[in-house]
């Protein structure tokens, strides 16, 4: 069934007429034929060699939606009729690019039994910026594709589809296997192109065929892996960014996507916009959707990298203490700096945006994190931090932050109304990655328009956790939720949430801790997934004793302890109860958010006065 998946579901289909189902769009639905597989034994496009994969064959991809294409129509039932014009039989067009019928068949076009029905394609890519032991953990469970050889299964490669019947009887045999040879013309057409790499506007891998460059939009430059167009019926499309596992149909035809389309074949002002929503399928695969299972994260520790579950929570909280302590530790000598600048860097790691208000003007949980100070003589400084947070991390990049770079690079999404594609951008990313922002690499020149567009950018994530995708006529302006930490030699050009100067780690160097065990490492991400999602409460209590303690801040100092004081340390609070593990504040965790954030401050005081940054920006 996985290598024939389109076989069973024609076969599924007949079954469905002759018991006298409905021949009506929508009546027939594949989905429970598959229900009993098993994912593991199902190939994935994330590990597996497209030539590895038959076509017709089951898939799964996990992805991420970035772009949504406008519906299209196709024939879901249509009617083939003999040479003699006699024996009629309807079939199902799900599930497929093109319409295959016997040799000895022809579709009827004309049939009044013929249901058009519209499906949603999808553009997804690889989920950016999975980081190589998250991809290790996937591989090591995807289906191993390669002891089967392609000629063992009937590849719908050597089929005609529905396109080609036109004023054309020649077909290809479903039942024998036995394929009829295709035109000359047809087979010059399907010959592959040379494909050309190109560079998107992002920095990403992309390719040309027959000429044309066909970006393949990946937000983050140097991505690799493949971009799918994925076919939707009869469900809601997920949405875009939005994290997904597709399960479908594999299918590679080499017929589509090989027209020219060309301006001056009567496609006038469509030609761009068909040539790029109509790739060829060597370079742009379709998989025809059966299931989409959405992923809460891109974590694969947990399980089906769904919603951590409250049997996890209790798992790692059992071990949470000594986790925490020596991950704190790892930071601390992986990446040289103090026990408190550790301690920050875990903080920033759990937060999450959990609430917003006020047309996000108040975005709640947001933790963007400032470590300023770094000596320039430190250049190893980054990459040490960049090889922890790869290790512990499933999604990660690391942007230096080079003046060249800002002034040519793209991080708004970009509508093309001459094709009709959302153009990716940088921050076109899913919920729960982290950037690293190395702004001690910056060096002295001037902004053009573009770089002073793409801090502005940066700084609505970072303020606002909002992207803006630009329209021709309006920019949209849509939520997001990405982390972002900052390394500099002074203040931040970037309005952070948490400015904490470097300091040196106070302990001597430990080699064991600079590379913990892959069981070690595993408690980690384990740790930080299960910490990060738990649930928060205050008791009335705790609430009473902050409120004291506020009440107390302001006559002390009533002009520089204002409301955002009692935000920030509300927020801090918060995940150094999650990073206890603890689901409900309590008074000695409060105690010690109050005393973490007291060291901050003195360590601030002890800057010289112009790397001093001021009042940290009002965070919740």
């Amino acid at each position: 069934m996985v290598w024939s998946a389109l076989g069973s579901v024609d076969e599924a289909f007949r079954a469905h007429i002759a018991a006298g189902g409905d021949p009506v769009p929508g009546a027939f639905n594949a989905s429970p034929i598959f229900s009993g597989v098993n994912p593991s034994e199902v190939a994935s496009l994330n590990s597996t060699a497209s030539e590895r994969i038959p076509p017709g064959s089951l898939v799964k991809f996990r992805c991420m939606v970035q772009d949504t294409f406008d519906p299209e129509l196709y024939l879901d039932i249509y009617e083939s009729v003999d040479k003699s014009g006699c024996d009629r039989t309807l079939h199902s067009g799900r599930y497929r690019d093109n319409g295959n019928v016997q040799a000895h068949r022809i579709i009827d076009f004309q049939s009044p039994r013929n249901k058009m029905e519209q499906r949603q394609t999808l553009y997804c890519v690889p989920i950016p910026g999975e980081t190589s032991w998250a991809k290790s953990m996937h591989n090591k469970t995807d289906a191993v594709v390669g002891m089967r050889s392609m000629q063992e299964v009937d590849s719908p490669r050597k089929k005609r589809g529905a396109r080609d019947f036109e004023g054309d009887d020649m077909d290809t045999s479903e039942e024998s296997g036995q394929a009829d040879t295709v035109t000359e013309k047809r087979v010059k057409a399907s010959e592959p192109q040379s494909a050309v790499p190109v560079n998107g506007p992002g920095g990403a891998a992309s390719s040309a065929s027959a000429g044309t460059a066909f970006d393949m939009n990946f937000p983050l430059p140097n991505e690799a892996g493949p971009a799918v167009m994925v076919k939707i019926y009869g469900q809601e499309a997920p949405k875009i960014t939005q994290l997904v596992e597709i399960m479908g149909v594999y299918e590679i035809d080499p017929t589509i996507g090989v027209q020219d389309f060309a301006a001056e074949d009567d496609f006038g002002d469509m030609a761009d916009e068909l040539r790029a929503h109509n790739p060829p399928a060597s370079i742009i695969p379709r998989v025809h959707c059966i299931s989409v299972t959405p992923l809460a994260h891109a974590n694969p520790v947990v399980p089906g990298m769904q919603a951590v579950t409250p049997e996890m929570h209790s798992v790692v909280g059992r071990t949470a203490p000594a986790v925490r302590n020596a991950l704190i530790k790892y930071i601390q000598h992986a990446v040289g700096v103090s026990s408190i600048n550790a301690e920050f860097i875990l903080l920033h790691l759990l937060s999450s945006v959990h609430n917003r208000q006020d047309e996000n003007t108040l975005v709640l949980g947001k933790f963007s994190l400032n470590l300023l100070g770094i000596p320039s003589e430190n250049a190893e400084f980054t990459g040490r931090l960049a090889a922890v947070l790869q290790s512990i991390l499933p999604s990660f990049h690391h942007l230096p932050m080079r003046l060249e770079t800002l002034n040519k690079m793209r991080m708004n999404p970009k509508k093309n109304s001459v094709t009709n594609r959302l153009e990716a951008g940088f921050l076109q990313l899913h919920d729960g990655i982290e950037l690293l922002l190395d702004e001690c690499v910056m060096e002295a020149g001037k902004l053009n328009e573009t770089g002073v567009k793409n801090l502005q950018s940066l700084a609505g994530v970072l303020t606002h956790q909002t992207v803006t995708y630009e329209f021709e006529y309006t920019p949209i302006t849509f939520a997001t939720n990405i982390r972002a930490l900052v390394v500099s030699e002074g203040k931040s050009m970037l309005p952070v949430d948490f400015h904490v100067p470097y300091a040196p780690s106070e302990c001597p160097h430990d080699a064991s801790m600079v590379s913990p065990s892959d069981e070690v490492l595993m408690q980690f991400r384990a740790y930080l997934c299960s910490c990060a999602s738990l649930p928060h409460t205050i008791d009335e209590e705790v609430k009473a004793v902050i409120q004291n303690d506020f009440v107390q801040m302001r006559q002390a100092d009533p002009k520089g302890v204002q409301g955002s004081t009692l935000h920030l340390l509300l927020s801090l609070a918060r995940l150094v109860s999650q990073s206890r593990c603890e689901p409900v504040l309590t008074v000695d965790a409060w105690k010690a958010t109050r005393l973490l954030e007291e060291q901050r401050q003195v360590a601030l005081s002890h800057l010289p006065q112009p790397a001093r940054p001021q009042q940290p920006h009002p965070v919740a």
